[in-house]
């Protein structure tokens, strides 16, 4: 059994999400914790979660919903009793049942509630506080009594913001307690003086990684969460300097794959780089690197991300300094090289190429990354030499690395051109791999 964050308001269709208030606690307060627990299909025994919650709030009963239909259960038991709530055992119409807990009365008193279920079902519970409006919100903790396993809601808190400063456009690393372990779309945001930052880069329980929303001026960071809002952080905005981001779309540590990004600074002051890594799944990764001054850093890529991973860069520092990327690799089995390239300087939503190959002994593959905080929609055109032409299109997720296998998208034997259009500024590039008659092999990049 895993316990993880409530998503959905169980009492409406999906995409509406828990936020402010819904239902009679709406009426009464603000929702200050949520929480759900899933049992995975199909189960051996029966399981049992306790609920403890405290703080201040008032009483609202408990409601479950079975087959789509809302079922009254009486109120909170005091401390000390016992309350099992039942769920038939077989399913055909709703993957999950929900149990929604909607409030207790918190005087200083603590409340558990005991959920059971039958074999052979998957339960989602949700568990919610609502509190006054003049209250602070509630707080709240499920708890696996045989393996203590325990999951806690509250405000969150910002602890530290690194840098303090920055300007539009800059990724900002945020440090505190109680951010959750996901973004909820629609619920969960940060914003710089009010201006919402939109998706973040990386979002954890302890960390935060988001870009500097245009729009954003000097004033207070605040992170909000289903348990309610953080305390206000300082933080300064200022104009952008005249150095701008460098984007690499490609980079790779899989088996046979060595990256390095290399920085070079002829200024005679240090600065500092950023460098965010979007990779194709899992969270994403910030690393801040000082250059002294009249310098060159070397940063292997691998021992950064770990290995096996398709990754893509942003490089952003305090003033204009020179970024390439070098990749060495063992492709497949026996193609040896490798090859080199400088970065893209923006972000753009079209991007052309003319070269293109998929006959024998020829690998084409098309590199795409969204520095932005919205999903991309990405239209690839393929052109061939008897003006025949074929389209794809791919959704490319906000600050995330995307491959397109074009072998696979045109068939072998083919010269082919690209066009590649996107609704949101992105960034390409298309490498090719090769065995060149059986006599040459390696690998170019651009």
């Amino acid at each position: 059994m895993s316990i993880l964050p409530c998503i959905r308001n169980p009492f409406y269709p999906p995409p509406l999400l828990l936020s402010q208030n819904h239902g009679r606690a709406g009426r009464k307060g603000r929702m200050a914790i949520g929480c759900g627990i899933h049992r995975p299909w199909p189960s051996a025994n029966r399981q049992r979660v306790r609920v403890t919650t405290w703080g201040e709030g008032k009483t609202h009963g408990v409601n479950g919903v079975i087959m789509g239909v809302r079922r009254s259960v009486r109120n909170f038991v005091e401390e000390g009793e016992t309350e099992a709530v039942r769920f038939p055992g077989d399913s055909a119409r709703r993957p999950w049942w929900p149990c929604l807990v909607g409030g207790v009365n918190m005087k200083g008193k603590k409340h558990e509630r005991f959920f059971s279920w039958r074999a052979a079902v998957t339960v989602a519970v949700f568990f919610l506080l609502a509190s006054p409006a003049a209250a602070s919100p509630g707080r709240g903790m499920a708890v696996r009594p045989d393996t203590g396993e325990v999951v806690a809601q509250q405000a969150p808190v910002i602890e530290n913001i690194f840098p303090s400063s920055a300007w539009p456009g800059t990724p900002v690393a945020i440090q505190g307690t109680d951010f959750g372990p996901m973004q909820l779309p629609s619920v969960c945001t940060v914003t710089f003086n009010g201006v919402d930052a939109g998706t973040a880069v990386l979002w954890t329980d302890t960390y935060i990684v988001v870009v500097v929303p245009e729009g954003a001026t000097s004033g207070p960071v605040v992170v909000t969460t289903l348990a309610g809002s953080s305390n206000p952080y300082p933080f300064t905005v200022y104009e952008q300097p005249q150095a701008v981001p460098a984007y690499f779309a490609e980079g790779c540590t899989r088996a046979g794959f060595e990256e390095w990004l290399t920085l070079f600074n002829p200024y005679d002051s240090q600065y500092t780089v950023t460098v965010t890594y979007m990779v194709a799944e899992g969270a994403n990764r910030i690393r801040y690197y000082n250059l002294p001054a009249h310098s060159r850093t070397n940063v292997y890529v691998n021992s950064e991300i770990g290995s096996d991973r398709d990754v893509a860069l942003q490089v952003t520092a305090t003033d204009r300094i020179y970024a390439e990327r070098s990749l060495y690799f063992r492709y497949g089995t026996d193609w040896l090289g490798g090859h080199c390239s400088i970065p893209a300087v923006q972000a753009s939503p079209d991007w052309y190429f003319a070269e293109g190959c998929t006959h024998a002994g020829f690998e084409e593959w098309l590199c795409l990354a969204n520095p932005g905080s919205q999903d991309a929609s990405v239209e690839v055109k393929y052109l061939f030499p008897d003006g025949e032409s074929e389209t794809r299109t791919y959704t490319v997720p906000a600050w995330k690395r995307y491959t397109v296998n074009v072998n696979r998208d045109v068939g072998p034997g083919r010269d082919v051109a690209l066009a590649v259009h996107s609704d949101r500024p992105i960034v390409a590039e298309r490498p090719m791999y090769f065995d060149y008659g059986g006599m040459w092999d390696g690998g170019h990049i651009t």
